[in-house]
């Protein structure tokens, strides 16, 4: 149950992130008017580096939880 429960907020915390740089995109002059998978794929171009920060912190607090809610009767 504690895994279903980690994929599900994993998956909400990069979907916030993806919504957030959307946002940000639309707010950006030289981006306005785009369909929102291309707007998408420039601010993902031009703020990768916050992006894939943001994923590397959800994987790993995600991972945490996972093995944090491992329980075996050895160990």
């Amino acid at each position: 149950m504690e895994a279903t429960i980690v994929f599900v907020a994993f998956f909400a915390a990069v979907g916030a992130m993806t919504y957030y740089l959307y946002i940000t995109g639309q707010k950006d002059p030289k981006l306005k008017g785009l369909e929102p998978g291309v707007l998408l794929a420039r601010v993902i171009i031009k703020y990768n580096f916050t992006y894939l920060i943001g994923l590397q912190l959800a994987a790993l607090v995600s991972e945490a939880a996972l093995l944090g809610s491992v329980r075996d009767l050895k160990t």
